[in-house]
């Protein structure tokens, strides 16, 4: 298992693995990207975001080794706010389908290749809108932080 060391890395795989299950999880017609959109015409639509990879030096030396905490933001835009409360718990039916799902990867391990993390997980399930589209759009959204560790050796 070659360990993350990078958030592209971190995103890009659980890019893959949610477009591995996107019908299920989005149904046909969902969006999947890669960054967060401005514009968002169709519903649902969810956006894998980059997030913040903090390094800890763990021992001395030129080459020492690093405590890599990783987080990732996934970002589903479900519908459009002027529908009814059914659409708001469908929204977060929907973000939570994909958590566990997500959960379901500890070391984000795909095709065999041993996964890319010692561990990781979705550590917060934030619902709540987000203005979309021009600021025409109010919609119902929910933040999903998955949140990994690896542990790297600098120069290596």
């Amino acid at each position: 298992m070659t360990q993350a060391v990078m958030p592209s890395q971190i995103a890009t795989r659980l890019y893959e693995l949610v477009e591995d299950a996107k019908a299920t999880l989005l149904t046909e017609d969902g969006q999947l990207f890669y960054g967060d959109q401005s514009r968002v015409p169709v519903t649902p639509t969810l956006c894998v975001e980059s997030g913040q990879t903090v390094r800890v030096l763990n021992g001395v030396g030129g080459f020492g080794r690093t405590e890599n905490a990783h987080q990732c933001f996934l970002i589903l835009y479900y519908a459009k706010v002027d529908t009814n409360q059914v659409t708001k718990k469908e929204a977060e039916l929907c973000a939570e389908g994909i958590a566990l799902y997500l959960d379901q990867f500890p070391t984000l391990e795909r095709a065999g290749d041993g996964g890319i993390v010692i561990h990781g997980y979705v550590s917060n399930i934030d619902p709540g809108y987000s203005i979309r589209n021009g600021g025409s759009t109010l919609m119902h959204a929910v933040r999903l932080t998955w949140t990994g560790k690896t542990k790297t050796i600098l120069g290596a």
